[in-house]
């Protein structure tokens, strides 16, 4: 995905929405700050802007951002740096229905193929992976390094 012309246009248009959305679909765990979201990648902002659409024309619940940034002395255990980097966000599913959350992964995932991080075990582009990594189930979404 290159970020010039029409792209930085949609992108732009993308964060008018998110924004709009957020008091309505979109909160944030305790403890987890919303500005945090000016330090991510672009490319991971037109991903939340498009899931939030998605869940709204499905009647989700609101969407509910469980990790943004994490620094090197987080608690949490990671099997990246992808937060650390600014390049991915959690997001919980408590409440969802496990096959639409399936979907949306999946539809997510070939939809954003070209961006999504490169997983480390098996060189597979995954941009949404579903699990539970002992703080309930979650999505967890991330993004490829921008080429310079």
């Amino acid at each position: 995905m290159n970020f010039t012309g029409r792209a930085r246009y949609q992108m732009f248009l993308t964060l008018i929405k998110v924004s709009i959305m957020l008091s309505t679909f979109f909160y944030c765990s305790e403890g987890i700050a919303i500005t945090d979201l000016q330090r991510v990648s672009p490319r991971l902002i037109v991903v939340l802007g498009d899931l939030i659409e998605n869940l709204h024309r499905r009647g989700m619940p609101p969407l509910k951002m469980t990790s943004i940034i994490r620094d090197k002395n987080s608690k949490i255990k990671s099997a990246s740096r992808t937060h650390q980097e600014g390049r991915a966000i959690d997001i919980s599913i408590m409440g969802w229905d496990v096959e639409e959350a399936d979907d949306i992964v999946h539809d997510f995932n070939s939809k954003y193929e070209d961006i999504a991080a490169i997983s480390a075990s098996d060189g597979v582009p995954r941009l949404m992976l579903l699990h539970n990594s002992g703080y309930g189930p979650h999505i967890h979404i991330q993004v490829r390094r921008m080429e310079k």
